[in-house]
Formats: structure tokens, C-alpha cells, sequence
């Protein structure tokens, strides 16, 4: 087992058992460092493991190391920051911080602005997204799903780009709307679809919610300004019914061992249940490389 033990001179500092490095029967505790400069090679790592397990609870980090690790992944991909500029000295520390950091997103007079930033930098670079966890994607949902009267006045919540179906429908907060349908085609299978949905809340850590809470919580937003009159609906954008789409396209389970590509690639349907080289040490694409 895992746990993080805070950072010690620009270091990701984890506890793990003995047995967990050197196999049954190994004793004692272990004290492993992450250079702060490697962190995103070690959250690539941890994605890799969630996917070929479909997204089960990883036995060897424990439910606090994980979070804080999804916790800073947040921070950095919301600030457009490095991720060792959140990398604290206690579990705590980048609690409290990430606490306040989200209140403000939610409540702050700046929040829309906020909001509006982050969907800007995920619909411009949505590749950020390929190897966060579940409880980071669905914490940025929650952030992107809030809204107020700034939100609707602010023309950066619409789709300018001629490019985009969606810049010739009506539809309000096209922008945002997108940004999370961004986030969603990085999904590998309906479980993690599932999971995500379960943790559509303020913080990372929070008790959860059921799948089926998430999801009318992200539909309720995704059906703002939409139309489903028969005819007339075709001017309108449709994010609610892409969403379900999305869902129903999806793999029941992860493929193991193959590369994490956007669901609405060729690739992805064309992987293995099970790359061939999986069982091979050395040989599998989880253990060899995390590009």
C-alpha cells in the first residue's frame, strides 16, 4: 500500500509496504520519492493502472494519496501551472488549498471569469485531459456545469469558431458546453463514464453522488437553451443527446495494455480487450512507455 507522505525538497514523498516492492514476505516500510519534475510521468503511471482495471480502486495507493494526487492534477490543469507548484507539505495543505481554490470558482465574484478561462484552456489544448482520473474529470465538470448571470453575458461562453456545428445553431454557453464534451471523449469505458459521474462535486475527496445524480446534473446544464420540438430542434444545439451518445458508444471495460486514446478515434474501437504483449513484463505498453 501507498500513502503520500508530503514533498521534501521539490519531492513527491510515498510510504509503501516492504512486501509491495519485494513480494510476500518483505517487512517493513519503504519511503519512495517522485521528483517533482517526474510527477506527470507518475500520474501517466496511475492512469495507465486505473484503465486496466476499469477503473476499480487501485489496491497499492491508498484513498488519500490518490486524491491528493488527483487533487494537484486538478489545480495545475485549471491554474495552467506546473503540477509541482502544488505539490505541498501535507495531504492537508493541498486540501485546504484546493478548498479554497474551488469555493472561489464557485462563489467568488470572479468566478466566471474563472470558469470561463478554464474551458478556454481546455477547448484549446483538450489533450491535457488524457491521463486524469476520474475524480479530476469530474471535479472539472462541477466547476464548468456552475452558472450565473455573468456566465450568460459573457460572449467567451459561446462558440465563435465558424469551424464548429455548433457556431451556426442557437444554443447559450456553447463554449463550456463543448469543454465538457472535451472532457468526455477521453473517457476509455462505461464504467469510468460511471464513475465520473459519481463525482460531479465541489471537491475531490467529498462523498460521492450516484452515477445517476451526475449524470441529471450534467444534463440539467447541457439543456440550457437547447429545444426539443420536433423540426424546430434542428437549429438548436443538441449536448444533452450527444452526452448520451457518448455513453452508448463506449466499451462496457477498458481495453488492458493498449495506449489511451480520445473514444471518438478509429484507434479506440479498434483495440484489443487485452493488448497480445499484456502479461509480458517489459512488454506491454503500460510498462514500457506513457506517451
Amino acid at each position: 500500500m501507498m500513502a503520500f507522505a508530503g514533498v521534501n525538497l521539490g519531492k513527491f514523498r510515498i510510504l509503501a509496504k516492504a512486501g509491495f516492492c519485494f513480494g510476500v514476505g518483505a517487512k517493513g516500510k519503504l519511503t519512495l520519492e517522485v521528483d517533482a519534475d517526474l510527477i506527470w510521468e507518475f500520474a501517466q503511471w496511475v492512469a495507465y493502472q486505473l484503465k486496466n482495471i476499469n477503473y476499480e480502486r487501485l489496491d497499492f495507493i491508498d484513498d488519500e494519496a490518490f486524491e491528493t494526487l488527483s487533487t494537484i492534477v486538478s489545480l495545475a490543469l485549471e491554474s495552467g501551472e506546473e503540477l509541482k507548484e502544488y505539490m505541498l507539505e501535507t495531504t492537508r495543505q493541498v486540501a485546504n488549498y484546493a478548498q479554497n481554490t474551488w469555493e472561489q470558482l464557485e462563489s467568488g465574484i470572479e468566478a466566471a471569469d474563472r470558469r470561463a478561462r478554464l474551458a478556454e484552456r481546455i477547448d484549446t489544448n483538450p489533450d491535457l485531459l488524457k491521463y486524469t482520473s476520474p475524480d479530476t474529470k469530474g471535479q472539472l465538470i462541477h466547476q464548468l456545469i456552475q452558472a450565473n448571470a455573468a456566465d450568460i453575458v459573457d460572449p467567451r461562453g459561446q462558440e465563435w469558431d465558424p469551424r464548429d456545428s455548433s457556431f451556426w445553431k442557437a444554443g447559450i454557453l456553447t463554449a463550456r458546453k463543448k469543454a465538457i464534451i472535451q472532457i468526455f471523449t477521453w473517457v476509455q469505458s462505461q464504467a469510468e463514464f460511471d464513475n465520473i459521474m459519481q463525482r460531479v462535486i465541489p471537491t475531490i475527496g467529498g462523498p460521492i453522488i450516484s452515477s445517476e445524480e451526475g449524470k441529471r446534473r450534467v444534463q440539467a446544464f447541457l439543456d440550457i437553451g437547447e429545444v426539443d420540438w420536433p423540426i424546430v430542434s434542428f437549429f438548436y444545439t443538441d449536448f444533452d443527446g450527444n452526452l448520451q451518445r457518448f455513453y452508448e458508444h463506449l466499451r462496457p471495460m477498458a481495453s488492458k495494455g493498449t495506449p489511451i486514446v480520445r473514444n471518438d478515434m478509429t484507434d479506440y474501437l479498434a483495440q484489443d480487450d487485452t493488448a497480445p504483449s499484456f502479461d509480458r513484463p517489459c512488454f506491454n505498453e503500460t510498462q514500457c512507455r506513457v506517451g
